[in-house]
């Protein structure tokens, strides 16, 4: 080894020594096999309710050992990519909402910052889905729009609207036409029923909150029938967001 790596010597020499010297880092065993059986599952090689080898046949198989495939199994199972059956295997799980639901719902509390994070996606994917609804509704999606929005103004008067809410929003999201984005905001609706609810049960409390709240609802289906994806409603509604802030304080 030459006298300037070892004791230094001038700047450049020595950073190309240690350059030459520096350990490439390795990717775990174990995060290549999940690699591996992703890879086969995007393929189509395995397929939901397909049943992997045993663990030693499969160590073997992917050329690996059997602590590296446990840890690899534990990992695709938080995944949920697969299931492990206790006495009866592994297998791979079919895809569903829930896959995507449980973990983000085991992540997700109940706390007043959690609802108002929760509140911030919704709103951030809701207002490009109503971008795209408004050029893309039909009048068929349009006339959803209209007999959700007028139920939900009615059920908040009366001081509830878990399942009216819900619906209008999720029509809005439809008449997007865009597949992902209605499975995703399907599956924060759920997440917003359980963590919203109470909230917006105190929200409907206030009379004069509820008139406006609902009346914001038909506003939006104006607006998307005028074609109109900004208007005033919008910098206008009722900030849910401000209000469970404010009840911090």
């Amino acid at each position: 080894m030459s006298q300037g790596c070892a004791n230094g010597g001038s700047g450049k020499p020595q950073l190309r020594a240690a350059t030459s010297l520096k350990r490439r880092q390795r990717t775990p065993l174990y995060k290549r096999v999940v690699g591996q059986i992703r890879q086969m599952i995007r393929d189509g090689r395995l397929g939901p309710g397909d049943q992997l080898l045993p663990e030693r046949q499969l160590a073997e198989a992917l050329g690996v050992s059997r602590p590296a495939l446990r840890e690899a199994l534990t990992a695709l199972t938080s995944l949920g990519l697969i299931e492990v059956r206790p006495g009866g295997g592994a297998y791979v799980r079919k895809a569903s909402l829930d896959s995507l639901v449980e973990p983000l719902a085991a992540i997700m509390m109940t706390g007043e910052e959690d609802v108002f994070h929760l509140l911030e996606v919704r709103r951030i994917l809701e207002s490009q889905g109503a971008r795209l609804a408004t050029a893309r509704a039909s009048s068929r999606d349009l006339l959803r729009l209209r007999e959700n929005a007028l139920i939900a103004e009615r059920d908040m008067s009366k001081g509830f609207a878990d399942e009216s809410d819900t619906e209008f929003h999720q029509s809005i999201v439809q008449a997007a036409h865009n597949p992902v984005l209605i499975e995703v905001m399907s599956m924060l609706s759920g997440l917003m029923r359980e963590a919203y609810g109470p909230t917006r049960a105190k929200l409907l409390a206030d009379p004069d909150k509820a008139r406006i709240y609902a009346e914001q609802h038909y506003r939006i289906y104006l607006a998307m029938r005028l074609k109109r994806p900004r208007t005033r409603w919008q910098r206008k509604r009722p900030s849910a967001n401000t209000w469970i802030r404010s009840r911090g304080r």
